[in-house]
């Protein structure tokens, strides 16, 4: 699922609507930290894994791993006691914390789910591939962006 607001999607309602009907789901991101402090401009960065584990009773139970920028210049880790049923691969050992859960460790985690984001040919095998898009208006409150302008070439 993708989403083009200008926030960026919040997977995280259609994720818990998927556990209660026992779909498990999982979440990838990995924005890199382009935030200028001088022009307030950019975005943070952040690595992140996330999944909805199904229990065979109770309710579904939500794991998160990785690390994130929560102010200029300052990283930090996103729920390391997290236990996927995948098992975790992170560095709790590295000085910096952004390498304690780097982009190696994202898709390694990822491959665990068989899911491989950063393969382009996993999205469009043999070359082709179909697109959903959102047809809706956005709210009032929401603005649509497209590829382009969220790279910074419009």
């Amino acid at each position: 699922m993708f989403g083009s607001t200008w926030r960026g999607f919040d997977p995280h309602s259609a994720m818990s609507w998927f556990a209660v009907a026992g779909i498990e789901s999982v979440q990838i991101t990995d924005i890199p930290n382009t935030y200028d402090y001088a022009l307030d401009k950019g975005f943070y960065g952040e690595r992140k894994i996330e999944s909805y584990e199904i229990p065979i009773e109770g309710e579904p139970i939500g794991h998160s791993l990785g690390v994130r920028v929560s102010e200029p210049r300052k990283w930090e880790l996103v729920s390391p006691s997290a236990s996927f049923r995948v098992g975790n691969v992170w560095n709790p050992e590295a000085k910096r914390i952004p390498d304690r859960f780097t982009h190696d460790h994202l898709s390694e985690m990822a491959s665990r789910y068989g899911l491989r984001p950063f393969d382009e040919d996993f999205f469009a095998p043999q070359g082709r591939g179909v697109i959903v898009a959102r047809t809706d208006l956005p709210m009032p409150e929401e603005r649509l962006m497209s590829l382009a302008e969220s790279r910074g070439e419009r």
